[in-house]
């Protein structure tokens, strides 16, 4: 039932519909089972995934990255929406994204070139900076770079290799400025405030990090066809659902990546 509505969900009256019970005890239903399916699905499908997917195997079977093959996955952060937390501004604002105008939290996920994501953080509020989520996920970070031994032979030329000769590279976006101080990090160059134009060969080196990237953003156009779950933050616990087709702040984002690959698998 759970996993039909995942697939299939619309809206909560169509998908209650579906199985003869009411919309509103349904979708408490439905938000019980993804608590008790997260730890095993996300087991499952994630954390054992970044076990079957090894740099070697995709190395040997001549499907990484196409521009920076040293790199072994993709790195970002998306927007996951929720209603207005409870509380005072100060309180509230560190909730509220300027970009999106609406009130929401972070949550990043780390994307192979297969398109299977091998690791997502529990949500962090929108204020917070995108490296110091990746900072304090370091023990994935740093588990995962690291080469094992029987891939050190393997070709890594790339960015900084010299410099880390036992890590594999990792891609991220222009909003983790200063990454690569401490981990093997491509990411494009961010022109700086009152400085010149960036010269064409940056730009065209910032494309080939882009078109690399890709594979991430392709993967949160996935994850967001998904149905989740509701935290209503300062609510005591409280949880609603939302079915129209939003993405939303989740209990269960873990669950929902795991059967976003699940659908990839």
């Amino acid at each position: 039932m759970t996993l039909a509505v995942l697939k299939h969900c619309g809206s909560w009256d169509t998908a209650s519909s579906m199985f003869g019970i009411d919309p509103s005890p349904f979708q408490k239903m439905f938000g019980k089972f993804l608590a008790l399916l997260e730890t095993f699905l996300y087991q499952t499908f994630v954390i054992d995934g970044e076990k079957r997917h090894t740099m070697k195997k995709i190395t040997l079977s001549s499907n990484t990255f196409e521009n920076f093959p040293c790199a072994w996955y993709a790195t970002d952060l998306t927007f996951q929406q929720t209603n207005r937390p409870a509380g005072g501004f100060q309180q509230v604002k560190k909730y509220y994204s300027g970009k999106h105008h609406l009130h929401g939290f972070k949550v990043e996920v780390s994307v192979i070139p297969a398109g299977i994501a091998i690791n997502c953080t529990n949500r962090e509020p929108e204020a917070t900076a995108d490296v110091t989520i990746f900072c304090d996920n370091k023990e994935f970070h740093l588990g995962a770079m690291r080469k094992a031994p029987n891939e050190l032979e393997l070709n890594d030329s790339g960015p900084s290799a010299e410099q880390y000769k036992t890590d594999w590279a990792v891609l991220v976006d222009k909003g983790y400025q200063g990454l690569a101080r401490e981990y093997m990090a491509i990411q494009p160059t961010k022109k700086a405030r009152n400085s010149p134009p960036l010269s064409y060969d940056v730009l065209r080196e910032n494309d080939r990090i882009s078109h690399d990237r890709v594979v991430v953003e392709n993967y949160f156009g996935r994850l967001k066809t998904v149905v989740v779950v509701v935290v209503v933050v300062g609510g005591g616990g409280d949880t609603r659902t939302s079915g129209n087709g939003t993405t939303r702040s989740t209990t269960c984002v873990k669950t929902v990546t795991a059967f976003s690959v699940m659908r990839n698998v």
